[in-house]
């Protein structure tokens, strides 16, 4: 059988790589292809990087909302593709997932945002801010005759929504994804990642995992809110929304699970977990903490 940490990883790298080559149409019969920026070979990098990883984070950031989807991945391990498929530790292979990509997503955003600045630093070009009007949803329009990257005057402009996206992106990713994972490495409860096993978190551990679901929700806004990105509003606002699904799902199951009373004579784990309603609450606990 295929594990299913396997399967992950092969949905990743597929879903990665599909996001990228459609950047990139010079495979098309009869294409011209995507013209590179003319210029220096730091402009024609950035150029070709720019796009590369910015396809990766958009395919990126879905990912790390399908990894945190247990009750999907629940349902699946229930579904016919057990047959073809081992789901022994599920939950640990989506940790795993969700640490690989997100460490990925973390290099890339950072290199994505600060290699506009290669020009600056190997070619010595100057460098400006012009800033344009901010309109709905909260971006900003470029002024009229508006050049990022002047070859005849060597320098590059950039507007005010880049410099703060700058600055935010390098704040989530050097200083509170970081810390929240630091304060939860700390505080966890050790546990092999089966969803039948009790897990209490300290309080240091819940608030820290609160406020890393918090940046992470600011990065994902910021990535879907400039006029510009309409293909992260097609691609990321509805895997956004199922997510939100499966944790309102989650909530729910466990607000109804039934609370059976412990058996007086049954010291198992089996018994401890049927006494706060089985496997899927705690799943669904896991879930909505």
């Amino acid at each position: 059988m295929v594990r299913y940490g396997a399967l992950l990883s092969a949905v990743s790298v597929l879903s990665v790589l599909l996001s990228v080559a459609s950047k990139f149409d010079w495979f098309r019969e009869g294409s011209k292809g995507m013209e590179v920026r003319q210029g220096p070979p730091s402009v024609r990098f950035y150029d070709v990087f720019g796009r590369a990883s910015g396809r990766y984070i958009l395919a990126g950031a879905n990912l790390q909302l399908f990894f945190r989807m247990r009750h999907l991945h629940l349902w699946l391990s229930s579904t016919r593709l057990s047959r073809w498929v081992s789901f022994d530790n599920y939950c640990g292979s989506l940790e795993e997932a969700h640490a690989w990509n997100g460490s990925a997503m973390a290099a890339l955003v950072l290199l994505h945002v600060w290699s506009v600045l290669l020009p600056n630093l190997l070619d010595c070009w100057d460098f400006g801010i012009v800033a344009g009007e901010f309109a709905f949803p909260l971006s900003e329009r470029k002024p009229p005759n508006f050049v990022d990257f002047n070859v005849a005057t060597e320098t590059i402009s950039l507007q005010v929504d880049d410099v703060v996206r700058i600055c935010l992106h390098t704040l989530i990713f050097v200083v509170f994804l970081p810390a929240t994972l630091c304060i939860m490495s700390e505080h966890q409860v050790p546990r092999d990642g089966s969803p039948g096993e009790d897990a209490v978190h300290p309080s240091g551990y819940t608030s820290a995992r609160t406020l890393h679901l918090c940046v992470a929700l600011v990065f994902f806004v910021d990535l879907v809110r400039r006029h510009t990105a309409q293909l992260s509003w097609i691609c990321n606002a509805p895997v956004l929304f199922l997510w939100a699904v499966d944790r309102v799902w989650g909530a729910r199951l466990l607000a109804l699970a039934p609370k059976a009373a412990p058996d007086p004579g049954d010291t198992s784990e089996q018994g401890s977990s049927a006494s706060e309603g089985g496997p899927l609450v705690e799943v669904a606990h896991d879930a909505v903490m």
